[in-house]
């Protein structure tokens, strides 16, 4: 699975002196830690294929073995490593 964080750097509330915001945005943080965090991007299922192979009559699965992710330039790049298995006249289920 790729999971993901909420990170508060700073919380401004309108008409009110931006010294609050050293106070609040501490509590706004352990907030949603505790009710939030950490957050499922991506699940490895959602990865899995099924393919049917029509020439075999068989079916080709690849189940996810393992998830990286990084973030660079500011994209999520994520390292697949699939486990690949065939089977001969089993079709896939819709």
């Amino acid at each position: 699975n790729v999971f993901g964080q909420i990170n508060v750097e700073t919380v401004n509330l309108d008409n009110v002196s931006p010294l609050v915001s050293g106070f609040v945005t501490p509590i706004v943080q352990t907030t949603i830690n505790n009710r939030v965090n950490p957050i499922t991007i991506l699940r490895g299922q959602q990865l899995a294929l099924n393919l049917p192979i029509a020439a075999s009559d068989g079916t080709l699965k690849a189940n996810v073995k393992d998830v990286r992710s990084e973030i660079k330039d500011g994209a999520l790049n994520l390292f697949v490593t699939y486990d690949f298995a065939g089977a001969k006249g089993v079709q896939p289920s819709p």
